[in-house]
């Protein structure tokens, strides 16, 4: 447990947000070092997008794992202090303590422990750096390009999203869209003269959330909408003559892609799609789930209350 508090603290103070390379170098020469020191093999993949390029590292006993244990190293920007964390009543606090570099030091302890068995299990584990921006480069690469933790070489992946150790396993889509509104600039003294964007813009956005409403905690597993990023203007004493939002959408195998992208595109014309993430099943009679469950209620001595996931990305 030492080894474990010890790593996730150490793992979190590295404020590996994107951009922050050095901090993100840091995580992936502090975990090779573990995963070497055990004598597990460690390999480190860069994507093959040059301008978007992200590394993803790889420890396995073999070559091609048949279990893999999903991970990312890259979390949400934070102040400074959040990246200097603390222990208060057997919790760990601070920027990434749950989401998810928890989950890679159990990652890093699990495989140290596997290393020493007398025949070692063909698991690995994938530390990926572009989760919290998309997660569309590194897996993407690892899977499609090469070819490892694929469906043909592969038959179970964990990933250690935090859950409330509830078993998941489903997750809505992503659906990311830039929305845009124009308007007509004038002074800020004379506005009727002019049509502001900036209104324009937030009276769309008004009717998207009407369509797409606004989901609680006690009814999660439906359609969700975030606005998440504004940009409009140049200045306090101009009327703006364009506009645009980022907007996240989530929706559950009841809604069709197309039918939000038709709706999104009826209020606003002028609009694309920035990311795209398909709807995550597996089995829940799958033997893996099934395994997993039975470990879950031997531990905690209660059943997932829960089968989906509530965070994603």
């Amino acid at each position: 447990m030492e080894e474990l508090i010890k790593d996730t603290m150490n793992l979190i103070s590295m404020p590996s947000y994107d951009g922050n390379d050095s901090a993100i170098r840091d995580c992936f020469n502090y975990t090779s070092e573990i995963f070497r020191k055990y004598g597990i093999p460690v390999r480190h993949y860069k994507s093959l997008d040059v301008r978007r390029q992200r590394t993803t590292l790889v420890a396995s006993f073999d070559e091609n794992p048949r279990v893999v244990l999903a991970g990312h190293l890259d979390v949400m920007p934070a102040e400074e202090s959040q990246f200097n964390p603390i222990i208060i009543k057997d919790r760990i606090y601070g920027r990434g303590s749950c989401d998810m570099k928890g989950s890679d030091a159990v990652y890093i302890n699990v495989m140290s422990k596997l290393a020493k068995s007398k025949s070692r299990p063909s698991v690995g584990v994938m530390f990926t750096t572009d989760e919290e921006i998309g997660g569309d480069r590194c897996a993407r690469h690892i899977i499609h390009d090469r070819k490892i933790f694929t469906q043909e070489n592969c038959d179970f992946a964990i990933a250690g999203e935090p859950t409330g150790l509830d078993v998941a396993v489903k997750e809505k889509p992503v659906l990311q869209l830039i929305v845009r509104a124009g308007g007509k600039a004038a002074h800020g003294s004379r506005p009727y003269e002019g049509e502001n964007a900036v209104y324009n813009l937030y009276s769309g956005i008004r009717k998207l959330r009407k369509e797409f409403g606004l989901n609680s905690r006690r009814n999660f597993w439906a359609p969700s909408f975030n606005l998440g990023v504004i940009r409009g203007g140049k200045a306090p004493n101009q009327v703006p003559d364009s506009a645009e939002a980022e907007i996240d959408i989530r929706y559950t195998e009841n809604e069709r892609k197309e039918d939000i992208i038709e709706t999104v595109r009826r209020i606003f014309p002028d609009s694309e799609i920035k990311l795209e993430v398909s709807m995550l099943f597996t089995d829940s009679h799958n033997r893996h789930v099934k395994l997993l469950e039975e470990s879950r209620f031997n531990i905690t001595g209660s059943k997932s209350s829960r089968n989906f996931s509530t965070v994603y990305s």
